[in-house]
């Protein structure tokens, strides 16, 4: 099969993100690019190369087109997945997958009914750290995992546009915390239930800046998720598995780590004599090239590589599936709804919910001044 002809809808941070691993493809090439900002489709296409839209139906009706990458606002997707999947394109979907349980579900039936491929970008499956994560737990050697803790703050003091705005339904637990709920699941399974508090505090924003979830999994595991972005402190996005035979810990401070090849430092911990703990450094290391390093070993290239595979392949992914989005989703829609209620929400949600009703009461609290970060 020739390459796969890729176009790209959102030329905003999946430009920086998706670029580098697009540049470096094997099996596929990117031939598209659409924002509704000609600039911002044209700076792609010149440095990635590709045809520049800005109407995203008009770019699905392109021959040379086998598959796109939604990268747009989370309400987009809905829209623009069901486009694609009538004009028979497979869809790599960004996370979040889409705003409400609803929603996602039809993207999964639009897919289904038009036999295309659906893989949701949850890209953090495939970065060399979270893999060590997986394989310690599947190989047994942290024995059995009662909790995971995540840590993710950074101070942002000031208005991120659209992502503040109240038509996203949901802050930094619908677009950080949707990466952090898939890997609690993969590392720990199902969640049965999740209780949460949840603030929208800086003057401004329509959706939270502060969220904490606790999520209790039908394997016995809690994981806890705590994500910020009223701190003082320097940026960092931290992991703690403790299982009973040992404990690993992944710490990233002052950047993002998105874009880095090996942004984590790993660690193993175990108590040596029932008193003193023992600690090694087992992070990832760089292999081979620059180039080599992108190919092989950057999180956004894993995950091309895996969605042109299946497309190649004619098959569904395994994982990153559309049923995967959905359930992060759900437990984030069951944050805010237990933050709404102060209640505990077991899982799968029942009945209808109106999110815009929900924040509009947890915007109704005391706020912060837009002065607070100094």
């Amino acid at each position: 099969m020739d390459k796969i002809r890729l176009g790209v809808a959102g030329c905003g941070a999946s430009v920086w993100m998706h670029g580098p691993a697009l540049a470096r493809q094997e099996h596929a090439e990117v031939v598209a690019w659409m924002d509704p900002s000609y600039d911002a489709a044209a700076k792609a296409a010149a440095e990635y190369g590709g045809e520049i839209y800005t109407d995203y139906a008009e770019m699905l009706q392109c021959d040379f087109l086998d598959a796109v990458i939604v990268a747009s606002p989370p309400w987009l997707h809905v829209e623009q997945v069901e486009l694609a999947a009538q004009a028979g394109k497979h869809v790599l979907c960004e996370k979040p997958m889409a705003r409400h349980v609803s929603e996602c579900r039809q993207i999964i039936h639009a897919c289904e009914e038009a036999d295309v491929l659906l893989m949701v970008a949850f890209m953090k499956r495939f970065d060399p750290a979270f893999l060590l994560v997986k394989q310690f737990i599947d190989s047994g050697e942290l024995g059995e995992v009662y909790e995971i803790g995540v840590d993710w703050r950074w101070p942002q003091y000031f208005l991120a546009g659209w992502r503040d705005t109240i038509k996203t339904w949901g802050g930094l637990l619908q677009d950080h915390g949707s990466h952090t709920v898939d890997l609690s699941r993969w590392w720990a399974g199902e969640i049965d239930s999740v209780s949460a508090s949840v603030k929208v505090a800086l003057n401004g924003r329509e959706v939270e800046d502060y969220g904490h979830v606790v999520c209790q999994h039908q394997s016995g595991c809690v994981s806890i998720h705590h994500h910020s972005r009223l701190t003082h402190c320097r940026q960092r996005e931290n992991y703690r598995i403790e299982g009973s035979k040992g404990t690993l810990t992944l710490e990233c401070y002052g950047q993002w780590s998105a874009t880095l090849l090996y942004p984590f430092t790993v660690k193993l911990h175990r108590c040596t004599n029932g008193i003193q703990s023992s600690c090694t450094d087992i992070s990832p290391r760089p292999q081979g090239s620059f180039d080599e390093q992108i190919y092989t070993q950057y999180r956004y290239s894993g995950q091309l590589h895996y969605f042109v595979e299946c497309i190649r392949e004619q098959k569904q992914p395994d994982f990153c599936r559309g049923e995967d989005g959905l359930a992060a989703i759900e437990v984030v829609n069951a944050a805010y709804l237990s933050a709404y209620e102060k209640q505990v929400q077991c899982l799968p949600l029942t009945g209808e919910y109106d999110l815009e009703t929900v924040f509009r009461a947890l915007g109704s609290g005391p706020r912060f001044s837009d002065r607070m970060g100094g």
